[in-house]
C-alpha cells in the first residue's frame, strides 16, 4: 500500500505540482490515521512516505498593484470584490474569513472577523480611511442589510461569494488589469504581516 501511495505522491507531483502533491499526501494522512483510530486498518502506509513540502511563498502586493486591480474590478462592474479586495488589502485576514464576513461584522469602521479555521474572535480592526469610504460606497447599494447577510455577495447571483467562483473571476480580474499571474488573494495576507514588520511591529502584534 505505501509503495502505491508513493507512485500516486510522484505522479502528483509530476503532473500537477509540489503543493498539489502535498495536499494530497497529506489529505491521505489524515484519512487514514482516522482509519488506524477505528481499527479498520492496522497501519497508516501513508506516513512511510516522505512528504516534499511546497516552496514557501514570499509573494507580496504593490500598492499600486491592488489600485489597479480594484479599479478593474469596478470597469468590469464586480462592485463587490472592489470592495472586498480593497477589506483583503487593510485587514491581512485569510480569503475565507473575509468572503465569508457577514453585514454585522462591519460597525463604526471596523470589521470582527471570526476565524474560520479556530473559531477564535478578537478585538474589532480598524478599516483604512479609504476602505471604509469604498466599503460604505458599495453597502449604499444594498440598502438595510439583515446583519446575517453577506457582506459582500455575489453581484448577479445576491449570495454569499463561492470559493471557486470568487477564484475564477479574481483570475479574469487579474488577467485583464494587466496584473503578474503569481499574485494571489492570499498573498494580501502575508503583505500586511511583511508591512507590519517593516512598520516595527512586534510577532505578537503581528499576529494578532
Amino acid at each position: 500500500a505505501a509503495r502505491t501511495i508513493k507512485e500516486y505522491y510522484r505522479r502528483s507531483m509530476a503532473e500537477r505540482s509540489v503543493t498539489w502533491a502535498y495536499h494530497i499526501l497529506a489529505t491521505l494522512r489524515t484519512v487514514l490515521s482516522w482509519a488506524v483510530s477505528e481499527d479498520w486498518i492496522s497501519i497508516n502506509p501513508a506516513l512511510d512516505v516522505r512528504l516534499k513540502g511546497p516552496k514557501k511563498r514570499s509573494v507580496v502586493w504593490e500598492e499600486n498593484q491592488t489600485d489597479k486591480l480594484v479599479a478593474k474590478a469596478k470597469e468590469l462592474h464586480w462592485k463587490s470584490l472592489a470592495a472586498m479586495f480593497r477589506v483583503y488589502d487593510c485587514i491581512g485576514q485569510s480569503p475565507i474569513d473575509i468572503r465569508t464576513l457577514r453585514a454585522g461584522d462591519y460597525h463604526k469602521g471596523s470589521i470582527r472577523s471570526t476565524r474560520a479555521k479556530t473559531g477564535v474572535s478578537d478585538a474589532p480592526i480598524p478599516l483604512w480611511p479609504n476602505v471604509i469610504s469604498e466599503l460604505d460606497d458599495y453597502l449604499a447599494t444594498r440598502p438595510s442589510l439583515h446583519p446575517e447577510a453577506p457582506l459582500f455577495s455575489h453581484d448577479d447571483l445576491g449570495n454569499f461569494w463561492n470559493e471557486s467562483t470568487l477564484a475564477k473571476i479574481f483570475k479574469i480580474i487579474r488577467k485583464a488589469a494587466g496584473l503578474p499571474a503569481h499574485l494571489q488573494m492570499q498573498d494580501w495576507r502575508r503583505t500586511a504581516a511583511t508591512e507590519a514588520g517593516a512598520a516595527g511591529g512586534t510577532v505578537d502584534e503581528i499576529r494578532a
